[in-house]
């Protein structure tokens, strides 16, 4: 018997420690961002025009993929507070949480990621050299490509989401 106690006990140690290592990582990421993107923001105008314009637009990718990665932490860190609800509802402990999405730290992550995905597309396709004339149509083009990829994956992350956060909500009551 006692060893089920000591089991329990690391088993709720570790899944502790998971649910804190998503949430920590979900203030870590977006300050370290902030940080390689000044960094690299710094040293531009050093870089002459063509390869300035890619570097830009590699910014804005590099935002994309960074933005993949908050949403999949926040997804983690749901999962792994459904799965601290379930021990917890074997246990003497009610448990409880959440939160609207407004007050969500990883919400307005999102919000400036897009932003500067955006920006440094636009700001990077001006900075290429290219003729005029052909600007507004390859940043329309490339508008809509980052448009349609942004919409499919939050499109696929709310829908994923949705499931535990309603498991998370019914768990509280």
């Amino acid at each position: 018997m006692c060893d089920k106690n000591k089991m329990t006990d690391v088993k709720y140690t570790q899944l502790n420690e998971r649910s804190r290592w998503y949430t920590k990582h979900l203030w870590q990421v977006p300050f370290a961002y902030v940080a390689i993107i000044a960094w690299s923001i710094e040293k531009l105008p050093a870089v002459q025009t063509p390869l300035r314009g890619l570097i830009t637009i590699s910014l804005g990718f590099f935002s994309l993929s960074v933005l993949v990665f908050v949403i999949h932490l926040k997804y983690y860190e749901r999962r792994a507070v459904r799965t601290l609800q379930e021990f917890e509802q074997n246990q003497i402990t009610k448990p409880g949480g959440g939160s609207p999405w407004f007050i969500s730290f990883a919400w307005y992550t999102r919000l400036l990621l897009i932003f500067a995905i955006y920006s440094f597309l636009i700001v990077g396709t001006y900075d290429l050299g290219i003729p005029k004339e052909w600007t507004c149509p390859i940043i329309g083009g490339e508008a809509l490509s980052v448009t349609v990829l942004i919409a499919s994956i939050l499109a696929y992350d709310y829908k994923r989401s949705n499931k535990l956060i309603s498991e998370i909500k019914d768990k509280m009551k």
